[in-house]
């Protein structure tokens, strides 16, 4: 390398700063693993089997067992869903308020969900609820990344959970009544 400035073993492995290149040794060869962090500035911290490192600008994280880059932390969405009355028959019958919010799995099995969406409201009355254009988040590293449906109809007291859509999936129509989703209370 031509300016190697750290050296720090964590869970057995060694990692190694080259400029703004964060490597892990792999026998005799120097691996990339992470490129672009601020040189010599960077901060780190093992925790489990995670490495966190930051630079001031770039929060990163290494799940340590198969050498994964992962973002550390994840945006909370800031943009309502889009829902719509979708015309057809189906059990919603009333107005409701909507929101979404990111599930992502880590490869160690860990869950990260951000907090909810700002909401959006639709009025229905017995047609299901037409959600679209979903946006998924993008987090490096994780092993799947889904959006929870969430909504409250006027005059309840909670939000509850109305599907969980899997990556890529851009539309969901909700046909779900009342009665199955009161009693399954958002986590």
């Amino acid at each position: 390398g031509t300016s190697l400035h750290s050296l720090f073993v964590a869970n057995g492995v060694v990692f190694v700063m080259d400029g703004d290149t964060l490597n892990y040794l792999d026998g005799d060869t120097l691996t990339p693993l992470i490129t672009g962090l601020a040189g010599d500035k960077v901060s780190y911290e093992k925790v489990g089997n995670w490495l966190f490192l930051a630079d001031g600008t770039y929060k990163k994280s290494v799940y340590i067992p198969d050498k994964t880059e992962c973002d550390w932390g994840c945006a909370i969405p800031t943009a309502a869903p889009t829902v719509a009355d979708s015309g057809s028959g189906g059990n919603p019958d009333g107005t409701y308020q909507c929101y979404y919010r990111h599930k992502i799995t880590l490869p160690d099995g860990t869950i990260i969900r951000t907090a909810l969406s700002p909401s959006a409201e639709v009025t229905v009355a017995t047609n299901k609820i037409s959600w679209s254009d979903l946006v998924h988040s993008t987090f490096t590293g994780a092993t799947t990344i889904e959006v929870e449906l969430f909504r409250t109809k006027t005059g309840f007291a909670a939000t509850y959970l109305v599907a969980t859509v899997a990556s890529g999936t851009t539309t969901y129509d909700d046909d779900i009544s009342e009665e199955p989703i009161s009693s399954c209370s958002e986590q």
